[in-house]
């Protein structure tokens, strides 16, 4: 089979041209635009194979990232694996508003709960060059995958990864920003998703109400801070706004902000300490 039969036949099977061609492009490494001179080729038996199971994945609604067990986030690639959530392009906000708050040389350190693959800290690290952080995430395997990730970009050695439940932190060190895109989903809703056959359920699962973890968060922010709060963003749902913003006056966390998404949603508290 040639590359141009292999690609006729995918382009049936699924319809969906971007994709196709994404995947085609991944698992060759290969840029779809330079293929047409050697179009009559025979690829790798074994890529074939991969590709057309691949392709049917698809077609049965398998999201592109879940099936590589890699994805894209603010430009730069990261590993997945099946215990950490496929990040979302509107989480990148993190790393921009974290960009509004500092400057390039600046030197600070942070604290990211519930980590995953490590997509928010190694995002903020590749672009402040001074900064340290630090990474909680309760997965083991999704443990390996910050690391690897972190290796692969070249800022391990400013990333130190704790594996253990958010709950059970009691940090003594202080940071000058906490990040987090905590599980926000209400319990009753994570069962009417779609999304949870794709992604883990302890990384949506929010508790009875969606604020069981920015409950957590905010009570030990307060328990463990010096004179003056750290700056904090945290990305939540929409619908959340008013009870998280709630619960920011109840901890006594004055004066944090809603910002939106690349969507136009409201999607991230945030509270500068400035």
């Amino acid at each position: 089979m040639t590359i141009k039969e292999l690609l006729d036949n995918s382009f049936k099977i699924y319809h969906d041209r971007q994709q196709t061609i994404w995947l085609f492009e991944t698992v060759f490494d290969v840029k779809f635009k330079n293929i047409i001179p050697f179009e009559d080729d025979i690829p790798q038996v074994d890529k074939i194979s991969f590709f057309l199971t691949a392709v049917g994945k698809l077609k049965d609604g398998i999201p592109l990232e879940r099936i590589l067990q890699q994805t894209e986030f603010c430009g730069l690639e990261f590993l997945l694996n099946n215990e950490t959530l496929v990040p979302r392009h509107e989480t990148e906000g993190v790393v921009d508003i974290v960009k509004s708050i500092y400057d390039y040389d600046d030197g600070f350190s942070f604290l990211d709960l519930g980590s995953g693959s490590g997509n928010i800290p190694v995002s903020i690290l590749s672009q402040f060059p001074n900064a340290t952080a630090t990474a909680v995430e309760i997965s083991k395997s999704a443990c390996v995958d910050i690391f690897n990730n972190a290796f692969i970009h070249g800022i391990h050695r400013r990333l130190k990864i704790k594996n253990k439940n958010m709950f059970d932190i009691n940090e003594n060190e202080k940071f000058d920003l906490i990040v987090s895109n905590p599980p926000y989903i209400k319990t009753a809703d994570c069962n009417i998703l779609p999304v949870k056959f794709f992604d883990p359920l302890i990384a949506l699962d929010g508790g009875k109400n969606g604020l069981e973890f920015y409950d957590f968060i905010f009570k030990n922010i307060m328990e463990n801070r010096d004179d003056k709060i750290p700056n904090i963003i945290l990305e939540i749902s929409p619908e959340l706004v008013s009870d998280v913003l709630e619960l920011t006056e109840r901890y006594k966390i004055s004066g944090a902000t809603i910002e939106k998404d690349l969507f136009k949603r409201d999607r991230f508290l945030v509270y500068k300490n400035n």
